[in-house]
């Protein structure tokens, strides 16, 4: 199993911007607990982040075999 985890815009920021209203989690901690859940299942998990949404559309129709989850 492969799974493309593509961020959108700002995701960047988690933990960093306004952490009394969107909490201290940020961006690499959410993509560690994937990782941690999909290795445990014998995956592979690629993320990838951008702020440009066009780049975002444009990754997941070059990621061959990957499959892909947005969030």
């Amino acid at each position: 199993m492969q799974i493309l985890l593509a961020h959108g815009p700002n995701l960047n920021l988690l933990g960093e911007r306004k952490p009394e209203v969107y909490g201290t989690t940020t961006l690499l901690d959410l993509e560690a607990d994937v990782a941690a859940a999909v290795n445990a299942r014998g995956g592979a998990l690629l993320c990838y982040q951008t702020n440009h949404e066009g780049r975002s559309s444009t990754r997941s129709t070059t990621t061959g075999g990957w499959s892909m989850g947005s969030s």
